[in-house]
């Protein structure tokens, strides 16, 4: 699967939790996907603006979401999740 679950403590910025193959497909190491603020800084340019709302709108309405998305990975690479 090329997927990443993930959870995110929203009023800190932070991933809470991430699968460990998120390492494997973007090369970032896991303890830098838990600092605040990585997720808004590897998001691609062009699906960050939609990503961003999509989440929070889902998250503040209390719903679980999955949703499609490219990151940058450690290599500038584009990698869908």
């Amino acid at each position: 699967l090329n997927a990443i679950a993930w959870e995110m403590r929203l009023e800190e910025n932070r991933f809470t939790y991430v699968s460990p193959h998120a390492e494997r497909l973007l090369g970032y190491p896991l303890g830098e996907w838990l600092q605040p603020g990585f997720w808004q800084r590897t998001l691609h340019p062009m699906d960050a603006e939609y990503a961003i709302h999509y989440c929070m709108s889902e998250s503040q309405a209390g719903r679980d979401h999955s949703f499609d998305y490219r990151m940058l990975a450690a290599d500038g690479r584009a990698g869908w999740v």
